[in-house]
């Protein structure tokens, strides 16, 4: 497998750096900042486990196989959850600044629960990855469909509730929403 470090690696230094300029910025304990934060340091663990898988599917006869599986499953929950976050940050953002409350937090949680229950099942089931005796990663139709199609739920969810909502949020703030929908989209 080829392996090239360089972007990732160049991406954990500009997230740290971001890290560190809104924790000397905003230090402000608001339920935006709080989320945006976790935001970050999910985005640093997500960049931090795909370096190490990276590296251990690199040199697969040295490291065992559950070591990839366990990697690759900590990649996706980490996945899973800024897609969730986004869609959460993007309603707060949205409600802070409207007259309206925040309401249905349960359901929201529900997407994220079903993508967790299945990537716990699947070391049986390789619904989104298998591994095979050699170490060898090979990404599976859930990955193409199932991952896509809860990417694209809660974008389009954020999507909507800033259009709806969004009247009193700046333009800078849905650009820099916006922007991270784009990205995070040309990403997948």
């Amino acid at each position: 497998m080829l392996w090239n470090p360089q972007i990732e690696i160049s991406a954990l230094f500009i997230l740290i750096l971001f890290i560190f300029f809104f924790r000397l910025q905003r230090s402000i304990p608001v339920l935006g900042n709080m989320i945006y934060h976790f935001l970050l340091i999910t985005n640093l663990v997500l960049i931090i486990v795909d370096l190490i898988a990276s590296y251990t599917s690199s040199y697969f006869w040295i490291y065992p196989i559950w070591l990839n599986q366990i990697l690759n499953m900590i990649y996706f929950f980490t996945l899973f959850l800024i897609f969730h976050l986004f869609d959460l940050y993007t309603r707060v953002v949205t409600y802070e600044r409207s007259d309206k409350k925040l309401h249905k937090w349960k359901y929201m949680k529900l997407p994220l629960y079903f993508m967790v229950f299945l990537l716990l099942t699947n070391p049986w089931t390789s619904i989104f990855f298998s591994m095979d005796n050699l170490g060898g990663f090979s990404r599976q139709l859930g990955f193409y469909y199932i991952i896509t199609t809860y990417l694209f739920y809660h974008v389009i969810a954020a999507t909507f509730i800033l259009i709806k909502n969004g009247k009193n949020v700046s333009l800078k703030e849905k650009f820099s929403l916006f922007f991270f929908v784009f990205v995070t989209i040309s990403g997948v």
